[in-house]
This record gives C-alpha cells, structure tokens and sequence, in this order.
C-alpha cells in the first residue's frame, strides 16, 4: 500500500457512490491511476484472495473480477477468473471469455 498510486487518493473514483440520484459510476479515472501504479498485480492479487467485494482493485471493477450483486447473491462471471472456477465446480469446460481472464491473472500473478 505504501508504494501505490492511489496511495493519498480520496475512495471517490475507487468505489461506486452509494444513493439514489446519482450519477453512473465511472471508474476510468481509477483505471488511469492503476494502469501506471508499479504494486497494481499486488494489489489485484489482494483482491482476489480476499474477495473483495467492492470498489477499483488493480484497474478491475468488482464486476470484472467475477462479483455481481444482482439480487442480492454474489456470483460468478463469465469472462473472470470467479468465472473460470464457477465453470469448474460444475464440471463444465472453459468457456473462451473465462480461459483469456484465467490467463490474464496468471500472468498478473507471475509478474508481481
């Protein structure tokens, strides 16, 4: 955390503004931040191992790490790594979006 980029950062562009009337949420100007932070696979990493369930990590939504809150249970998604392991707890094959995002957190993983 010492050597992140959001490090003094305020949570505004990190995480999804709670309420009614609110604007879309956008979290490009987080992604921005990430896509140059040297600890990003770090803290992606953390994310992932602590299923965190809100807010920009490593330059991913919650969304694209494999988390939606739709009714209320949190699920797997396809085209994340989430998604790659709910395909395997019920026997099925990788589907192609799953295989690329399993690959890409290796990959993140590995250059930490």
């Amino acid at each position: 955390m010492h050597s992140a980029a959001c490090r003094g950062s305020g949570p505004v562009a990190f995480f999804q503004p709670e309420g009614i009337g609110r604007a879309p949420w956008e979290p490009d100007d987080a992604r921005s931040v990430c896509a140059g932070c040297e600890v990003r696979a770090d803290c992606l990493a953390y994310a992932y191992a602590t299923g965190e369930r809100h807010g920009v990590w490593g330059g991913l939504t919650p969304h694209e790490r494999g988390i939606d809150f739709r009714e209320g249970r949190h699920r797997a998604v396809c085209g994340t790594p989430s998604g790659a392991i709910g395909h395997r707890s019920r026997g099925e094959p990788l589907c192609e979006a799953c295989r690329t995002a399993e690959t890409f957190k290796t990959r993140v993983s590995i250059s930490a």
